[in-house]
């Protein structure tokens, strides 16, 4: 079993796994293998928008922090 994973640590792998995904299927992977692929390009999309949701209430928080509301 894998150790987890931020959603920033997804975000910031540098794996393609577009590129993986289309090796693997050049090369007949089960459909497994591809549902597995298929489910961490998902992953990696969702946890970019989901650190961008956080910064930006990050620094929205601090914005009225600073202002004192």
């Amino acid at each position: 079993m894998s150790s987890p994973r931020s959603i920033f640590d997804i975000r910031d792998d540098p794996t393609d796994y577009k590129t993986e995904l289309a090796i693997a299927i050049g090369n007949g992977a089960s459909d497994d293998e591809k549902t597995v692929l298929k489910g961490l390009i998902a992953t990696k999309r969702l946890a970019t928008g989901v650190a961008a949701q956080l910064d930006d209430t990050f620094k929205a928080l601090m914005r009225k922090s600073k202002n004192g509301t």
